[in-house]
């Protein structure tokens, strides 16, 4: 018999920034985050985020307010050091890995082949290769993460509840800051910091 409060448990975990980023927009606190959800049938830690009460009823299931999410989970697999984010949203798809990369795939987007081959190895940052005037302020964007490249791909999105279809998008692979200290994105002092520093 395990420990089911122990295996429960995401504290030990790094979080990246841009996860620190978005449990604060859905106003998730970090004891939730940390204890919350439960443990899959893969026996891994997990929070799947939910913004309805038609939800099948799990105890991984926790509601959040999440601006037109598809899919989201927070997984924390043991013993990896990460607990890593994965969302789709319906113009978008979020993904981090135990390697400690980011992806984002962005539909409806494209850059020219010439631009995806040129790009310098993670010497750009999101917010200088893609406009992003024209989106509200989305955790990846305030993260503001380092770019290790972009291609354009094509990728089965969510286009109607339970529809999946191809479509074209700008595949981008970014490099995240991990750590324990990302877990302070909220104190009983100050609340919400809007930006991790």
């Amino acid at each position: 018999m395990y420990d089911r409060v122990r295996e429960k448990i995401m504290a030990d975990a790094k979080i990246s920034r841009a996860c620190a980023n978005f449990l604060s927009d859905v106003d998730l606190k970090p004891g939730l985050a940390q204890g919350g959800g439960g443990v899959n049938a893969a026996r891994k830690q997990q929070i799947r985020f939910v913004d309805n009460i038609y939800s099948v009823r799990s105890e991984c299931n926790v509601n959040v307010r999440t601006r037109g999410l598809v899919t989201g989970s927070l997984t924390h697999a043991r013993p990896a050091p990460f607990a890593v984010l994965d969302l789709e949203f319906r113009w978008c798809r979020y993904r981090e890995h135990l390697t400690g990369v980011s992806s984002l795939t962005l539909f409806g987007t494209t850059l020219p082949e010439q631009v995806c081959a040129g790009l310098p190895r993670d010497k750009y940052r999101l917010c200088e290769i893609v406009d992003s005037s024209g989106y509200k302020p989305w955790f990846f964007f305030r993260a503001n993460l380092r770019v290790r490249s972009i291609r354009n791909v094509v990728r089965m999105c969510t286009v109607d509840y339970n529809k999946r279809a191809p479509r074209r998008g700008l595949l981008i692979t970014m490099i995240d800051e991990w750590s324990h200290d990302n877990w302070g994105y909220w104190s009983s002092e100050q609340g919400y910091r809007d930006q991790m520093a």
